[in-house]
């Protein structure tokens, strides 16, 4: 990292989108007089390396389909800023700067024509680095590089971060049923869109008038999917489908929720699409008629709360369940809710007393007098 940063004399500042550049002194020119200069930009989308749920590796490469533009990930880490023989930055101090992406080359004038639609440079070439410009040009390039890709870079990484998140869970993931695989693959994705904040995202994805991804939970990387395709078409932009990667499609998930929720609750009864579960309480273990009631009420599932009692309760509660669905002519599922660990807090520090005041109110609650 530090051998990176330090052949960059530069500090970093971002525009108002969001997008920092390298604040490069030979940049800082007069556009009265300009000068023949090289563009080198360095993009970062912010908040992205908070969007991974693992930075990627250093040096890895992302290429933004519109101009080519290839980008290299720079991991976070320190390096130190200033010293006596420097006129900015003193005294010699230590500067962190968080994971970004990094262009790898400078923008051609290709890539820059693509974004600003001309191109300034004095010598000429597609392929050549962009020249004749200052800061100002440089901003405005971010500034617009930046609403044209920085909702797609955000759903592309967060894409990325579904597929490592479900390689980070493959050895466990290949011990799931195989009946169960799918939503086990899905679930993987769905702990990566729930790891951060992605309100942000989902901001800018309501003000485009497409899917906010706020209802995606049983086919995640299908619904994220859906909607890259459909921003990169209202860009004029390729779009190839990866139904291949996606575990659950928006159909088949719908079905793999219901053949799943059937094999855990069973069919719903005639007459209605929902089940009733109950939570059966301790007297259960005791009283029939409690239990008989129930099931005549409708009761499809008892659960049993192995937190509280013990097996011998359980035990009686179970039979008097079995008891209750054979002479109400309906079948009730047994289904028992394991105990574990829970999170408990320590001590609470002491703190300043609260002053309570209760005042006296008529039937409607208003105030009638004061506290007594």
């Amino acid at each position: 990292m530090e051998s990176i940063l330090s052949n960059i004399d530069n500090k970093f500042s971002k525009d108002k989108d969001g997008w920092d550049i390298v604040n490069d002194k030979r940049l800082k020119v007069n556009e009265m007089n300009r000068r023949i200069l090289g563009v080198v930009l360095l993009l970062v989308l912010e908040g992205l390396s908070s969007d991974l749920l693992a930075d990627p590796v250093a040096g890895t490469a992302w290429i933004e389909p519109k101009t080519g533009m290839e980008f290299v990930w720079v991991p976070t880490g320190c390096f130190n800023m200033g010293g006596d023989k420097q006129i900015l930055d003193q005294p010699l101090h230590k500067v962190c700067v968080k994971g970004f992406w990094m262009g790898r080359t400078e923008v051609t004038q290709g890539q820059y024509k693509q974004v600003m639609g001309n191109n300034p440079s004095y010598f000429r070439g597609s392929h050549k680095p962009v020249d004749t410009v200052g800061w100002n040009d440089a901003s405005n390039f971010t500034e617009k590089m930046n609403k044209r890709t920085g909702t797609k870079v955000r759903l592309w990484s967060l894409r990325k971060s579904m597929q490592e998140q479900e390689s980070i869970l493959a050895p466990w993931l290949v011990g799931v049923d195989p009946s169960y695989r799918a939503s086990s693959r899905n679930f993987a994705h769905y702990l990566a869109l729930r790891h951060a904040d992605r309100r942000p995202l989902q901001e800018s994805l309501d003000r485009i008038g497409v899917s906010t991804l706020g209802r995606a939970e049983s086919n995640v990387l299908a619904n994220l999917d859906k909607v890259l395709g459909i921003l990169l078409q209202l860009a004029g932009e390729p779009w190839q489908s990866h139904c291949k990667d996606e575990p659950a499609s928006i159909q088949s998930s719908r079905e793999l929720l219901e053949q799943h929720t059937t094999i855990l609750l069973g069919p719903p009864p005639p007459g209605r699409e929902v089940r009733i579960m109950v939570t059966l309480p301790s007297e259960a273990a005791s009283n029939f008629g409690l239990v008989r009631h129930l099931a005549n009420s409708g009761m499809d599932i008892a659960r049993i709360n192995c937190a509280h009692d013990s097996a011998t309760e359980w035990q009686a509660m179970a039979a008097n369940v079995r008891r209750a669905a054979e002479a109400a002519g309906r079948p009730v599922r047994i289904l028992m809710d394991l105990g574990g660990p829970k999170l408990r807090t320590g001590q609470v520090a002491a703190g300043p007393a609260v002053l309570k005041l209760h005042p006296q109110r008529d039937v409607f609650g208003r105030v009638s007098a004061p506290q007594d």
